[in-house]
């Protein structure tokens, strides 16, 4: 899955209405606390991707701390953390990390809409436009498509 059309969409938005597309978690989350102390650990590319870099060298597991809500691994959409009506604060997790399990730590946000596309890069020829797609990270997964 390439959500390379999701940052063309964030950088395109960013530039017409203002903003930032690097932001701290915190920005989104102003009510939680435990936040100020996780400030240079993550951080939000836009409104729906959370990445968390490995900061250390030979590391195989790191801890990231996630807002409460619900949270989404990247690519494979698997639910790594569900949102707690009763609670402002979110929860550290332990994540995988390294070049050996060829991992990025990149989570998705529930509640956004995401397009991409699964055409190939490096391929521009007019018979490689795929669909565009979109991928709304609810609770339950759906796949919407259209024609680009």
């Amino acid at each position: 899955m390439c959500i390379r059309d999701s940052i063309y969409t964030q950088y395109m938005q960013t530039s017409l209405k203002g903003g930032m597309i690097f932001k701290p978690v915190l920005f989104d989350y102003p009510d939680d606390p435990l936040l100020y102390s996780n400030l240079d650990t993550t951080f939000m590319f836009g409104n729906a991707i959370k990445v968390t870099p490995v900061l250390e060298d030979h590391t195989s597991t790191l801890i990231s701390y996630f807002p409460n809500s619900d949270w989404y691994e990247f690519p494979s959409l698997k639910k790594v953390m569900s949102y707690n009506p009763n609670s402002k604060e979110g929860k550290n997790l332990t994540l995988v990390c390294g070049l050996e399990n060829e991992n990025i730590n990149v989570h998705l946000k529930g509640g956004v809409i995401l397009p991409y596309q699964s055409a190939p890069l490096a391929d521009t020829s007019i018979t490689a436009i795929t669909k565009l797609k979109s991928l709304p990270i609810l609770s339950l997964i759906h796949i919407c498509r259209c024609r680009r």
